[in-house]
């Protein structure tokens, strides 16, 4: 009898949100049970402790600001790209994060120097190449535009990146 008295005053649960639901974010817990939460809440509350948990793990803190920068939380995670920037052992990619970061919250003459000073240190990158002229672009600088395909010719015109076999394709810097 206990079994069914525990079956009784179970409570109904309605049906959660999906994936479609407009404003949620997914996301899986710790156990791996799927999770849905507003994008304020992810914001304010998720967000933050992620950042701050990964915080020396630049593979993890790399992919979390990834994914917070396509959900437009770039401003959120401008601390966290920049620190990203100095400790990771991809420099392209540090620098790449960062710049992008600076590009979304409308910096763009720092994300231009980020860019610059990457190509200054470590020559000729294919995404730091494609993401300086996105900035010159946003900017409808069509002569720095064409100067800078000039100064790199035909080699770096895709969005690619080839040291390390890694790619920073998987953001839009606009």
């Amino acid at each position: 009898m206990r079994l069914f008295d525990s079956l009784l005053r179970k409570k109904v649960i309605p049906p959660g949100p999906t994936a479609n639901d407009s404003g949620l974010i997914r996301f899986f817990d710790q156990s791996g049970a799927e999770v849905f939460v507003t994008k304020e809440q992810w914001r304010t509350s998720i967000l933050p402790a992620s950042l701050k948990s990964h915080w020396e793990d630049p593979e993890a803190l790399y992919g979390i600001v990834v994914l917070a920068l396509q959900d437009d939380f770039a401003a959120d995670v401008l601390d966290a790209a920049e620190h990203l920037h100095r400790v990771d052992p991809l420099p392209s990619r540090g620098a790449c994060v960062f710049g992008i970061a600076l590009i979304k919250t409308r910096q763009l003459d720092k994300a231009e120097q980020i860019f610059r000073t990457y190509l200054e240190h470590h020559g000729e990158d294919g995404t730091v190449l494609t993401n300086l002229a996105k900035i010159y672009s946003a900017r409808n600088d069509a002569a720095d535009h064409v100067a800078l395909q000039e100064e790199v010719g035909d080699d770096h015109r895709e969005d690619r990146h080839d040291r390390g076999g890694e790619r920073h394709a998987g953001i839009d810097a606009r």
